[in-house]
């Protein structure tokens, strides 16, 4: 993040303005304002914080023409208000611009349970799965 005054910091902080105008936010269903925050053009990690706190993190690999998302991992106080989904409908906006192909990606969760949910959701957003028994999925841009 580049240099900012202690005012801008402070309207972030309190008021979750953030300080520069062309970052790119997500909102949610209860109206929230999330930042995403990154520098590079083709960032490893994308950060999304909230009134100056840090609230979830996005894990990429770019390759010449493919993203992979290696993981969405959003704290749990800020889960269940739409706030992954916006994530991913950015991310797969942002994909496209950059000219990929396609966004790939491993499905992992910790249980079972939280694998069916996390592999539906993919689904639910237009990603392929590559087999019944597999935990890979795709989507061609």
């Amino acid at each position: 993040m580049n240099d900012i005054s202690w005012l801008d910091e402070l309207m972030f902080k309190l008021f979750n303005i953030f300080p520069y105008p062309d970052t790119p936010f997500v909102k949610t269903e209860d109206g929230s304002f999330y930042w995403i925050d990154f520098n590079d053009e083709k960032p490893p990690q994308i950060s999304i914080s909230k009134n100056g706190h840090h609230c979830g993190l996005i894990n990429l690999l770019w390759n010449k023409d493919t993203l992979e998302i290696w993981d969405i991992n959003l704290f749990p106080k800020h889960r269940g208000k739409g706030l992954g989904t916006g994530l991913l409908n950015w991310l797969i906006a942002y994909a496209r611009k950059e000219n990929m192909n396609e966004l790939w990606g491993l499905v992992v969760p910790e249980d079972e349970q939280d694998f069916d949910r996390t592999m539906a959701w993919y689904l639910r957003h237009g990603f392929q799965r590559e087999s019944p028994s597999k935990n890979s999925i795709r989507m061609k841009l």
